[in-house]
């Protein structure tokens, strides 16, 4: 059992530059808008759980 716990989230940088080959994106612009607002909300709930 716990009495604490810290919750945490990495951004691994490499998941938003762009493939060896042809220089695509990993992540796109939707991906990671949806990324960004489900991590956000995650924060925003934990926070109102104390």
């Amino acid at each position: 059992n716990a009495d604490h716990i810290i919750p945490l989230y990495c951004f691994d940088p490499r998941h938003y530059q762009g493939t060896y080959h042809f220089n695509f994106p990993k992540t796109g612009p939707f991906r990671l808008r949806f990324l960004l607002d489900s991590v956000k909300d995650l924060r925003a709930t934990l926070k109102k759980r104390g």
